[in-house]
Order: C-alpha cells, then structure tokens, then sequence
C-alpha cells in the first residue's frame, strides 16, 4: 500500500508540474513573455509588409534627451513626471523597480546638453524618434495590437487548472457519529480546437483521514474527461478561428499604418525644419530691410532740416520705417512660433536652447539646381515682339520636366501598389464580407454533440 500511495503521488506531481511552474512566476515574467510574443509577432508583420523587421520599443528609457535639457539647460518643469516616468517617486502603489523593466538609455543622450545643441535635418529626425510623444503612442497602439493577437491565440493553447482543498465535516449522529478531514487536490486542462471542438480533462486525488473511532485513512482517485464539438452553429474553421483572423490581419493594418506615418512623420519633421530656417532668415531680410529704411529716415530729415526736402516727405519715410520696424518685429514672432512649433514636433521642451544648422538650406538650393531641363516659360534673351502684337500663351507641358517629375498615370499606377493605406482599405472589404457570413452563421440553429466519461471514485466521511 505505501508503494502504491507513492506511486500515485508522483503520476499527481507529473500531471501539476504545469500548474506547479506556473505558479512560480513572478509578473515581471509574465510582462516579458508576453513582450517576447509581440515582437516576434511585429517582427512577422513587418517582414510580411515591407521585406524587412526593425525592434519597436515601448519602454520607457532611463535617460532621455527631454530630460537632460530640463536638468542641464535648467528649464521649467510641473512636476516629476513631466521628467518620465522612472522619476516617479515610489508609493504604496507604486514601485518602480517593480513595475518597470531594466533601465537603457535612448539615442542622442550623449550630446552636450548644456550647450545650445545644433541640430542637421538627420539627427532632428532621430531625435523626434526617441522624444516625440506623438510617435511614442503610435509605437504603443502598433505593440497593442501584437499583444491583441496573442490574446486571441491563447484562446487555442493548452489551460492548466489547479486547487488545493482542506475541509473538516462530520457524518451520522449520536454514537456513530464521525468526524475526519478531508484534503483534496484537483489539477486540469482545456483546450479548444479550430475547429470548434472543445476538451477538458481532470483528475482529483482527495484523502479522507478520521479523527473519531479507528482513525483509519482513505484514498480517493477520480479521473474525469468531456468533449463537445458544434455541429451548426459556431462549427468549422472559418467561423470559430474568425476572431484570431481578424485580429491577424489588425496587426497587418497596424503594421501598414506605423510604415505610412514614419513617411508622413519625417516629412512634417523635414518641412518644419526647413521653415524654420526660411522664417530666421526672413527675421535677417527683414532687419536688413529696416536699417536701410531707417537709414533713408535719417537722410530725409537731415534734407528737411536743410531745406531740400518737404516735411511731409519727410514724414511719409517716418510711416516707412514704422511699418519695416512692424514687419521686423512680425518676422521675429513668426520665427520664434515656428521654433517652437519645431520643438513641440520633436517631442523636446519648448524653451530649450537648439540651433538649427543653416547650411541645410544651401544644401537644399544645391540639390533643386538642375531639376528643370529644356527652355525655360519666360525668355527675353532674343528679338522682342512688338507690344501691340499679339500674345499666343503656350499651354503647360512636359517638355520642361524634371529628372523627379512622372507622368500622371504612371503616378497613379505607383499609389496603387505603394500606398499602404489603399492596400488596407481594399483588405477591409473582404473583412467585411466575412462578417457577413459570420453574422449568416448566428442565425442558424445550435446543435453540439458532447460526451464525457469518468473512472474512480472520491471519498467522503462516509464512504
């Protein structure tokens, strides 16, 4: 008998061995399997939509080049969190050795952050990409629709259950009265198939020791199986995995969507670099526009005073000189607005000290020289028409086209199998029809065929 106990006891250890390291894991474990699965999941996403796989990282890093400034440069700031988030002070609630992953540092804090940083439209780009905000919450609704995934998938995995149960009772009355305890353990598993069949199986081992007469001891073993498969409704591949399906191809639209807002995020970051440079050095021609007009004011009033020139001449230049000191001081508030508008767009403090390199805008003219070939709209260089004649306009065309320029359908041709968006809106329409049929599905009426068996027995006071 004590042989046989024991060997019960491991088949038991051997069937909760699941259930036994399950419990052992701690939910850092937990966030990082289920990290571990949405990116292999991302990374097959995005191998299936642009041919290659680059890390999506959602975790906040330790440093960032935000909160350098903030500290270095010794700006404002509202409260720890605006810092991030590993600057949290820990609570009741709260601890961030806990709830937070290994610390890392994101790109670009290794500059001199406090020194005014100068900025090329590349590293503006790399910064936008760790600081930005804004591409932060697309990176965590790409991630999110990964772990979506992997939800729906967990519903056809193997699910271990589990319970341990101790519990005194008494049977009978008066003298043959017993009483004992009873301590059981159940251990299960249920898995569901694509196809819609249902399995569930378990086995529970309880002892029943008495505490009264004889204080004899009692095994019970019962072992107990069940299977339900759908005959009409919810039965077959296309309906019951639809959920997994759809949530497949979210991830693939999601993945489709971050790759189009990348193009549009570095084209914003790339036009309010470039307009920044054109709003400072419209702050320069402005400037120079208002010394000169300043200098003639000072003419005019030397040549009033001597005589040679009206007053009211002279206070037409002093009207000239306030509206060039107007457009001056406009030109300085558009250059500041779109300096900060910049900042914001990067995701870095909008009273930081950044300078914008200036020679992106001469590398930009260099590399615009030469787009247009052939002869040019307007050409005065020969004989001149008389001014009464009459003017034949040339309608536009492409013979002055440039080394950039397409036609329109070739351009046209181009969108339809590039753009991703287009790609997602034509995919939708079959998911539509899907649903369609799903919804056919629900009317029909349910019919499941199931069965379950069972062997042992458990044990009880009285048995």
């Amino acid at each position: 008998m004590p042989r046989q106990r024991i060997c019960l006891g491991m088949r038991l250890l051997w069937f909760a061995m699941p259930l036994l390291l399950t419990a052992c894991r701690s939910t850092s474990d937990w966030r990082k399997q289920a990290d571990q699965k949405a990116q292999s999941l991302l990374q097959a996403g995005q191998q299936s939509v642009t041919g290659k796989t680059e890390p999506i990282r959602v975790e906040t890093p330790a440093e960032t080049l935000r909160r350098r400034l903030l500290l270095d440069q010794n700006l404002q700031y509202l409260a720890p969190a605006s810092l991030g988030i590993r600057d949290l002070p820990d609570t009741q609630r709260w601890q961030g050795s806990k709830h937070l992953l290994s610390e890392q540092s994101a790109p670009g804090t290794e500059w001199n952050s406090k020194e005014p940083l100068q900025f090329s439209i590349i590293q503006a780009l790399q910064v936008a990409a760790a600081n930005s905000r804004e591409f932060q919450a697309q990176k965590d609704r790409l991630f999110s629709a990964a772990l979506t995934l992997d939800l729906e998938a967990d519903d056809f995995r193997n699910t271990f259950s589990g319970m341990l149960q101790e519990s005194m009772g008494t049977s009978g009355n008066g003298d043959s009265r017993l009483t004992g305890s009873n301590s059981s353990g159940v251990a299960g598993i249920t898995r569901k198939f694509k196809n819609g069949l249902e399995f569930s199986s378990a086995i529970s081992v309880n002892l029943v020791k008495m505490l009264t007469g004889d204080h004899a001891s009692f095994w019970g073993v019962l072992g107990d199986a069940s299977i339900s498969v759908p005959l009409l409704r919810g039965a077959g591949e296309f309906i019951v995995q639809e959920p997994l399906r759809q949530a497949e191809r979210n991830l693939l639209y999601a993945v489709r969507e971050f790759e189009q807002y990348k193009k549009d995020f570095a084209y914003n970051i790339v036009q309010s670099y470039l307009n920044t440079l054109q709003a400072a050095q419209k702050v320069r021609n402005q400037a120079e526009n208002y010394k000169r007009v300043v200098a003639s004011t000072r003419r005019s009033r030397r040549m009033a005073n001597a005589g040679r020139l009206p007053e009211y001449q002279f206070d037409q230049a002093v009207q000239d000189e306030l509206r060039a000191r107007d457009s001056w001081i406009a030109a300085c508030q558009s250059n500041a607005n779109s300096l900060d508008s910049f900042k914001i767009l990067v995701g870095l403090p909008t009273d930081a000290q950044i300078v914008l390199q200036e020679q992106e805008l001469a590398n930009l003219a260099q590399d615009l020289q030469g787009l247009t070939t052939g002869k040019p709209p307007v050409d005065y260089s020969g004989e001149i028409p008389p001014a009464d004649a009459e003017v034949i306009l040339s309608e536009p065309d492409d013979s002055n086209a440039g080394k950039y320029e397409i036609q329109e359908v070739k351009a046209i041709a181009i969108a339809f199998r590039e753009r991703l968006d287009l790609q997602t809106l034509s995919d939708r329409v079959a998911d539509a029809q899907r649903k369609v049929l799903i919804a056919e599905d629900a009317l029909r009426a349910e019919l499941t065929l199931g069965g379950s068996a069972a062997v042992g027995q458990r044990r009880s006071y009285s048995n």
